[in-house]
Protein backbone atom coordinates (compact mmCIF):
# COMPACT_ATOMS: atom_id res chain seq x y z
CA UNK A 1 0.00 0.00 0.00
CA UNK A 2 2.92 2.51 0.20
CA UNK A 3 3.56 2.91 -3.48
CA UNK A 4 -0.76 4.26 -3.76
CA UNK A 5 -0.19 7.55 -4.63
CA UNK A 6 -2.52 10.39 -2.69
CA UNK A 7 -5.96 11.42 -4.06
CA UNK A 8 -6.09 13.43 -7.20
CA UNK A 9 -8.24 15.48 -9.00
CA UNK A 10 -8.13 17.25 -11.92
CA UNK A 11 -10.51 20.01 -13.41
CA UNK A 12 -10.38 21.37 -16.88
CA UNK A 13 -12.18 24.04 -18.61
CA UNK A 14 -11.57 25.52 -22.56
CA UNK A 15 -12.82 26.91 -25.19
CA UNK A 16 -12.61 27.10 -29.14
CA UNK A 17 -12.65 30.10 -31.30
CA UNK A 18 -12.51 31.50 -34.61
CA UNK A 19 -14.12 28.54 -36.21
CA UNK A 20 -12.69 26.01 -33.62
CA UNK A 21 -9.21 27.18 -35.24
CA UNK A 22 -7.80 28.58 -31.82
CA UNK A 23 -8.32 26.35 -28.82
CA UNK A 24 -7.51 27.79 -24.92
CA UNK A 25 -7.30 25.47 -21.90
CA UNK A 26 -6.82 26.27 -18.42
CA UNK A 27 -6.41 22.99 -16.20
CA UNK A 28 -6.36 22.81 -12.15
CA UNK A 29 -4.65 19.65 -10.89
CA UNK A 30 -5.37 19.23 -6.91
CA UNK A 31 -3.35 16.54 -5.14
CA UNK A 32 -4.46 15.47 -1.83
CA UNK A 33 -1.81 15.00 1.25
CA UNK A 34 0.02 11.87 2.31
CA UNK A 35 -0.30 11.41 6.05
CA UNK A 36 2.20 9.41 7.81
CA UNK A 37 -0.96 6.55 9.38
CA UNK A 38 -1.59 6.11 5.72
CA UNK A 39 1.74 4.58 5.09
CA UNK A 40 2.86 0.98 6.34
CA UNK A 41 6.07 0.62 8.56
CA UNK A 42 6.90 -2.81 7.09
CA UNK A 43 10.58 -2.31 8.59
CA UNK A 44 8.65 -1.82 12.15
CA UNK A 45 10.81 1.35 13.28
CA UNK A 46 7.93 3.17 14.06
CA UNK A 47 8.57 5.46 11.01
CA UNK A 48 6.45 5.30 7.50
CA UNK A 49 8.56 3.43 4.67
CA UNK A 50 8.01 7.11 2.32
CA UNK A 51 8.07 10.40 3.53
CA UNK A 52 4.96 11.89 3.67
CA UNK A 53 3.91 14.83 2.02
CA UNK A 54 1.81 18.05 1.77
CA UNK A 55 -1.30 18.16 -0.63
CA UNK A 56 -0.64 20.94 -3.54
CA UNK A 57 -2.88 22.52 -6.79
CA UNK A 58 -1.72 23.20 -9.87
CA UNK A 59 -2.85 25.18 -12.92
CA UNK A 60 -1.21 24.37 -16.07
CA UNK A 61 -2.61 26.80 -19.53
CA UNK A 62 -2.82 25.28 -22.84
CA UNK A 63 -2.84 27.53 -26.19
CA UNK A 64 -3.47 26.06 -29.57
CA UNK A 65 -3.65 26.87 -33.49
CA UNK A 66 -4.86 25.07 -36.39
CA UNK A 67 -4.97 27.35 -39.47
CA UNK A 68 -5.90 24.15 -41.60
CA UNK A 69 -6.35 20.30 -41.08
CA UNK A 70 -2.56 19.81 -41.17
CA UNK A 71 -0.57 21.89 -39.19
CA UNK A 72 -1.52 23.18 -35.43
CA UNK A 73 0.93 25.01 -33.21
CA UNK A 74 0.68 24.62 -29.62
CA UNK A 75 2.08 26.04 -26.61
CA UNK A 76 1.63 25.55 -22.68
CA UNK A 77 2.88 26.69 -19.43
CA UNK A 78 2.91 23.79 -16.50
CA UNK A 79 2.14 24.80 -12.95
CA UNK A 80 1.86 28.59 -14.41
CA UNK A 81 2.21 30.44 -10.65
CA UNK A 82 5.55 28.34 -10.11
CA UNK A 83 4.20 26.70 -6.75
CA UNK A 84 6.87 24.52 -4.90
CA UNK A 85 5.72 20.72 -4.32
CA UNK A 86 7.28 17.85 -3.20
CA UNK A 87 5.47 15.16 -5.19
CA UNK A 88 4.96 11.30 -2.88
CA UNK A 89 7.71 9.06 -2.77
CA UNK A 90 10.22 11.58 -4.48
CA UNK A 91 12.76 10.58 -2.23
CA UNK A 92 16.50 9.22 -2.66
CA UNK A 93 18.76 8.43 -0.16
CA UNK A 94 16.74 10.57 2.33
CA UNK A 95 16.57 13.12 -0.02
CA UNK A 96 13.04 14.47 -1.41
CA UNK A 97 13.10 16.18 -4.18
CA UNK A 98 11.08 19.09 -5.22
CA UNK A 99 8.36 18.83 -8.35
CA UNK A 100 9.54 21.41 -11.27
CA UNK A 101 8.19 24.71 -11.43
CA UNK A 102 7.10 26.98 -14.08
CA UNK A 103 7.35 24.41 -17.39
CA UNK A 104 7.06 26.32 -20.58
CA UNK A 105 6.58 23.87 -23.87
CA UNK A 106 6.00 24.94 -27.40
CA UNK A 107 5.12 22.29 -30.30
CA UNK A 108 4.13 22.72 -33.86
CA UNK A 109 2.66 19.48 -36.10
CA UNK A 110 2.84 19.25 -39.73
CA UNK A 111 0.57 16.38 -41.48
CA UNK A 112 2.22 15.08 -44.85
CA UNK A 113 -1.32 13.64 -46.07
CA UNK A 114 -2.83 12.59 -49.37
CA UNK A 115 -3.02 16.13 -50.53
CA UNK A 116 0.39 17.11 -49.90
CA UNK A 117 1.64 14.31 -51.75
CA UNK A 118 -0.72 14.69 -54.77
CA UNK A 119 0.61 18.28 -55.23
CA UNK A 120 3.91 16.61 -55.43
CA UNK A 121 3.34 14.67 -58.04
CA UNK A 122 1.25 16.53 -59.77
CA UNK A 123 4.14 19.43 -60.19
Amino acid sequence: LASIPPDKLTLSFGMRFFDRKFTALVRWIGVADKKAEDIPDRNGDGSPDFTPAGGYGLVNLYLGYQPNEDVQVSFGVDNLFNRTYIPYMSESSNRQFKGPGVTFKGGVQIRFGDSFYKAINRG
